[in-house]
């Protein structure tokens, strides 16, 4: 059975701005969107908040919640969003973590953590989690980046993209604390990476994907982590 709704003509977006690359879950009581949008001042690309007890309609108004400059950065984008109630076992004293790009201009993208305790204020912990990934240290070209995380299994696993190191495509990777990652393997070639997201019930990895064709869906019922073979697929155009 197919697993995505389409709702026609819901859209957040802001008058004269841009707004992309969304990260959106539950907190137990609202849904919070993260996405990457242009900054307030205008200067580069900033990461933005909005909530809604429905998740189609009555979103609240978008509040900007980082930008590049605590990592000397012009940019900060494309934000993996995880909450956890009781906080983490190893991220101790925080119940949000987010992952996100930093870069100045298109090139050399770096993934940085910030953590909170309720979704709006952030604060940077200094930790690089992609520094330790093959071909990430000194980035070439746009560099390593579009970090997407879940926790399953007691760890953290998920994606990144590597982009001008010779080996480029969608990576899986895989971190005990969610401060230190490690390559798990290649999913393929491709250098837009995925939406990853864990179903517990199912035991289930789900996928979203944009391709040169379109929007792609998947899942892998693996619970070893996101790595392809998927064993259902929905082909774009979606019938929406």
């Amino acid at each position: 059975q197919p697993w995505y709704v389409c709702v026609r003509d819901v859209e957040l977006s802001r008058p004269g701005a841009y707004d992309y690359s969304p990260s959106v879950l539950h907190d137990g009581q609202v849904w919070r969107a993260f996405w990457c949008g242009l900054s307030a001042d205008g200067s580069g690309d900033a990461i933005w908040t909005s909530w809604s007890t429905d998740r189609i309609l009555g979103w609240s108004a978008p509040v900007q919640v980082l930008t590049g400059a605590p990592f000397g950065a012009q940019h900060v984008c494309d934000p993996s969003v995880l909450y956890r109630a009781s906080g983490w076992p190893t991220v101790t004293g925080w119940r949000w973590l987010m992952y996100v790009n930093f870069a100045n201009g298109d090139l050399g993208n770096r993934v940085a953590l910030a953590v909170s305790m309720d979704g709006v204020t952030w604060t940077p912990t200094g930790v690089q989690p992609s520094y330790a990934l093959p071909g990430c240290q000194a980035p070439a070209g746009y560099g390593c980046g579009q970090f997407s995380v879940a926790y399953a299994g007691g760890a953290f696993q998920g994606t990144f993209v590597r982009l001008g190191s010779g080996d480029d495509g969608t990576f899986a990777l895989w971190s005990a604390d969610g401060l230190t990652y490690y390559q798990s393997g290649k999913v393929d070639g491709y250098t837009a990476a995925p939406d990853v997201m864990y179903d517990p019930s199912t035991g289930w990895w789900l996928f979203v994907r944009v391709t040169a064709t379109g929007v792609d869906l998947g899942h892998a019922p693996s619970v070893a982590g996101p790595l392809y073979p998927l064993d259902y697929w929905v082909p774009p155009p979606w019938a929406c």
